[in-house]
């Protein structure tokens, strides 16, 4: 796995050099996907059907249908004789003898003893995960690197052909694998992709990383030391409308209020005492 993407890597940057970013850009993500491979979806699981399904819901309604009654029981029902009449004295002899309730004894209840609860039973302790060993930590180190410098290459091609976000998003994680935080190279084409979106800030910051980072290649150092001035100028003049703009804002809210009152904020002057460098607020009409 590995070798193979060493391979392909090898392959992209004599792509690359040529000056086929489309097919270098295939080979550095075929070389990425094998030392991470994509995760496939959970198998579609179908419920299994027997062939006697069918059989055994007919046979399962069929015995909870009765029988028919048959004739015989039909006849014995129709033929049985009424019973016979009960005697009217006895009726009146059974009315008139007083019935004497019986008295039931009412004896307390038990008192059952109290439950004892059930001692808790501890839960297993979780089993400790090995650490790993050198050589493993070594592997996966060299994994790191390697994907690292895949990303990077592959930010490349993205900067050539325009993906700005696709080189930003590559460049930054190059920037969080350890040992490459501070990869010249990252930062200089995160900044150049920073720049063609419009984000000065973040590329003010790169190119400002390139320079501390004391870059020995001349095209980058140059290109660095060029674009921090002007990228500083459109930071401050941003900041500056934006500044104007809140003020505008503010003053806006501010004579609304003092409007209902009769008032505006030109009735308030601010002066700046040139001793002390403090302000004053002075009321005119």
């Amino acid at each position: 796995m590995q070798e193979d993407a060493a391979k392909l890597k090898e392959r992209a940057n004599a792509v690359f050099s040529g000056g086929n970013y489309d097919e270098a850009l295939s080979l550095y993500t075929e070389a990425l996907n094998l030392l991470a491979p994509p995760v496939p979806p959970p198998p579609f699981s179908t419920p299994i059907i027997s062939d006697n399904h069918d059989v055994a819901v007919v046979a399962e309604a069929t015995s909870t249908i009765s029988p028919p009654p048959s004739d015989t029981a039909a006849t014995s029902a129709t033929t049985t004789p009424p019973p016979a009449a009960i005697p009217a004295t006895a009726t009146t002899q059974a009315a008139e003898t007083p019935v004497t309730p019986s008295v039931v004894s009412a004896s307390p209840p038990e008192e059952k003893p109290a439950e004892t609860p059930a001692p808790a039973v501890p839960e297993p302790a979780a089993a400790a995960t090995p650490e790993p060993s050198p050589e493993e930590l070594a592997r996966r180190k060299q994994l790191a690197d390697l994907a690292a410098l895949l990303l990077n290459n592959r930010s490349a091609c993205h900067l050539r052909l325009g993906h700005f976000e696709e080189c930003v998003a590559d460049t930054t994680r190059v920037l969080a694998t350890a040992g490459f935080e501070r990869n010249v190279k990252a930062l200089d084409r995160r900044a150049q992709a920073y720049q063609a979106l419009g984000k000065q800030d973040q590329a003010l910051a790169d190119y400002k990383a390139v320079v501390e980072a004391g870059e020995s290649d001349p095209e980058r150092r140059a290109r660095a030391r060029n674009a921090i001035p002007p990228l500083e100028a459109q930071v401050a003049a941003r900041h500056e409308r934006e500044k104007e703009e809140l003020l505008g804002k503010l003053k806006d809210l501010g004579n609304t209020l003092l409007g209902k009152i009769g008032l505006s904020l030109d009735n308030f002057k601010m002066q700046k005492d040139p001793n002390t460098g403090s302000y004053s607020i002075n009321f005119q009409k």
